[in-house]
């Protein structure tokens, strides 16, 4: 008889959960403004447009086009989030790279602002539980989503807070990313454009010559010679790719300097 009291009390028990309301994806999500206030500085005065920066076009997909639909979703503020967007990215870059030419300030900002570096930092700041989308999105989100999601946000917040509420959004968001472009990033980048300026003067590729020429097995070095027409510079590094960036922005610097003098 106890066993069967205890089946009887389990089942009224496993009855209750089963009445009860499905908890929602909305009713396990945080609170939007304390989320974006802890991760990216800034707590929204106007809820609702926060709610509106975070909600995707596909929430709204079928409906009729009208301004109140406009209103409802955020690739307005999309616009304006990739606008700011870029004045922050091109201010952080001018700050971090004081010597760099107008070139290389527009490389840095372009790999800044491409979808897959947003998306990224989407993902890295814990963004994703905030997106207010339609049930058709598949999941995870594509790239070009989460990148929209995250400049109708920084949209929301210029409206919300102005221009330095969106400047220190991003760079929390994408000041981790900047820095790790470093030297490294820059190098990398400058023999592409290296690779570049040559095909458009001289519609061929650079030459390199790379061979050790010291250092220990620990600790090596190596000297590498690239060259295009009669253009030659040479340069050295701790490794063969370090050694021919080395060259290379040694290179460019000098085609630079040539066209400039003609």
């Amino acid at each position: 008889m106890v066993g069967r009291g205890r089946e009887k009390c389990k089942d009224r028990v496993m009855a209750k959960k089963r009445d009860r309301p499905s908890s929602t994806a909305a009713d396990q999500a945080p609170c939007p403004q304390m989320w974006v206030d802890e991760r990216l500085g800034h707590r929204f005065r106007d809820l609702d447009l926060l709610r509106q920066g975070l909600t995707h076009a596909s929430v709204h997909s079928g409906q009729e086009e009208s301004s109140n639909r406009l209103q409802q979703h955020n690739e307005r503020l999309e616009f304006l989030g990739d606008t700011m967007l870029g004045a922050a990215i091109g201010a952080m870059a001018f700050a971090y790279y004081p010597d760099a030419d107008e070139g290389l300030l527009s490389r840095v900002k372009s790999q800044l602002v491409s979808r897959k570096t947003l998306a990224r930092a989407w993902d890295a700041h814990g963004l994703q539980p905030l997106a207010i989308i339609g049930p058709q999105m598949q999941h995870p989100l594509p790239i070009s989503v989460r990148a929209n999601l995250l400049e109708g946000l920084l949209g929301a917040i210029y409206l919300d807070g102005g221009w330095e509420a969106v400047y220190e959004a991003v760079q929390r968001l994408l000041g981790p990313a900047l820095e790790s472009l470093g030297a490294e990033g820059v190098a990398a980048d400058t023999k592409n454009a290296l690779q570049m300026w040559c095909l458009q003067h001289y519609q061929r590729l650079p030459e390199y010559h790379c061979e050790r020429c010291g250092g220990t097995d620990h600790d090596p070095i190596f000297r590498a010679q690239v060259q295009i027409a009669d253009h030659t510079t040479t340069a050295i590094g701790n490794s063969r790719r370090q050694a021919e960036r080395n060259a290379a922005a040694a290179l460019l610097q000098l085609l630079q300097a040539t066209t400039v003098g003609q």
